[in-house]
């Protein structure tokens, strides 16, 4: 460092110089901050991503081991990965599954569809991050062409009913 609070060293072609010998103008410890806080803040949006994706390699994964602050963020995820699966089904079978046959129908073959149509979309269908089961429709009354597919989130479905209590979907 020098008295200006510049880097003093510089990286060149693989070799360590102080700054003066390669020509090159250190940045100042400020921009030098700047930088690093730049690039911090993406990697904090993307680390509960990333947690729910680990901890979903596992087969003995528990609900208990998902920290509160990275719950909705990893059921978002899942919601996510959801979405996708359903539109490979539909993309493979001409129609989304059914409300009745709901997101088993991305485990197991609906009894209609023939076998070369169909191929196992998920391993098994996980619960959200609060160990409840999320809720599929289709049609949905959202996505009229579409599905609704939702979880009531840390509250669960609400007392009074309805769709008070829907805290994460995949509608806007």
């Amino acid at each position: 460092m020098d008295r200006e609070g510049r880097s003093i060293l510089m990286v060149m072609g693989g070799s360590i110089r102080p700054a003066a010998e390669t020509g090159a103008r250190a940045w100042p410890r400020r921009v030098q901050a700047e930088f690093l806080r730049r690039v911090s803040e993406p990697t904090k949006l993307v680390l509960p991503f990333l947690m729910l994706f680990v901890s979903s390699c596992g087969r003995n994964e528990k609900i208990s081991d998902i920290p509160p602050s990275a719950r909705e963020p990893a059921t978002m995820a899942q919601i996510a990965n959801f979405k996708f699966a359903i539109e490979q089904f539909e993309a493979d079978c001409g129609r989304f599954p059914s409300t009745a046959e709901g997101l088993n129908a991305l485990v197991m073959r609906p009894a209609d569809i023939p076998e070369v149509r169909w191929h196992q979309y998920l391993e098994r269908i996980p619960k959200d991050a609060w160990g409840r089961d999320f809720v599929y429709r289709c049609p949905g009354s959202h996505n009229t062409n579409g599905f609704d597919l939702f979880s009531y989130g840390r509250d669960g479905p609400s007392k009074a009913g309805g769709e008070s209590g829907i805290h994460l979907k995949n509608w806007y």
